[in-house]
């Protein structure tokens, strides 16, 4: 539909010296429409390696910093946006109550998105509401504060796909919720038996799955789209040169 819309694009596309995409999905449905596409992971993957631990701690808020010190990897990062969960917010609140209730597990709320179409805050604060469960909300001004935050998570659950990245390049478990993208980027690079964006009704279902992997295997997912990554920025790297 897309190459109805704009004619041009699929000749722009065929014309690339360089054209990649993030999930296999994506590289399917191209091919269908008659154009090849490299697939290497988002290059949000990397961050862990441009920003560690020690350099996030020295840059978040007293607040952040003071919260991960008492509860670093015993709490659950969530997030949710507004658009793709509307009405589904007492399901996803019933999920999260189920994590603390079985799992001496803490709730941190946090949004990650607050532009228009994603108004995270809106929603959480909604989620909120309607949870039993106590909970800590961040409004995580800066971006450090998000990334320290998932990164000391004992799991990252939410819609957000760099969310779920930036969970996979701390190598922190991840439950993604119900979003096309997100799904595919999991189908293709997330771990055995995490593989899909779950409905909201299996939240903690997908906790248990999640938080069952070991850290060796959470890094070599994360080590494996490390090395992919860098073979895309050689790739571009040399077509730069060859031009």
């Amino acid at each position: 539909a897309l190459f109805e819309k704009y004619d041009f694009l699929k000749e722009k596309l065929q014309n690339a010296d360089y054209f990649a995409v993030r999930d296999q999905l994506t590289v399917d449905n191209l091919f269908k429409n008659g154009l090849k596409a490299d697939l290497f992971p988002d290059s949000a993957i990397l961050m862990s390696e441009f920003y560690p631990l020690n350099f996030l701690h020295k840059n978040v808020t007293q607040e952040v910093a003071g919260y991960v010190a008492e509860h670093s990897g015993t709490y659950v990062f969530a997030q949710i946006n507004k658009k793709t969960t509307r009405g589904h917010e007492q399901t996803i609140a019933s999920g999260l109550d189920e994590i603390y209730q079985n799992g001496q597990t803490e709730i941190c709320l946090c949004p990650i998105g607050k532009a228009l179409d994603h108004d995270d805050h809106e929603a959480l604060q909604e989620l909120g509401s309607l949870m039993h469960s106590p909970y800590t909300y961040f409004d995580a001004d800066n971006i450090w504060d998000i990334m320290y935050l998932i990164a000391n998570a004992k799991c990252y659950v939410g819609t957000s796909l760099h969310g779920a990245i930036t969970a996979m390049s701390f190598a922190v478990p991840h439950v993604g919720l119900k979003v096309e993208k997100l799904g595919a980027y999991l189908a293709t690079w997330g771990l055995k038996g995490n593989q899909r964006s779950i409905e909201f009704s299996e939240i903690y279902e997908q906790f248990k799955v999640a938080t069952n992997a070991t850290k060796e295997e959470l890094e070599a997912s994360r080590d494996r789209q490390f090395t992919e990554i860098k073979k895309g920025f050689d790739k571009m790297v040399k077509v730069l040169e060859s031009n």
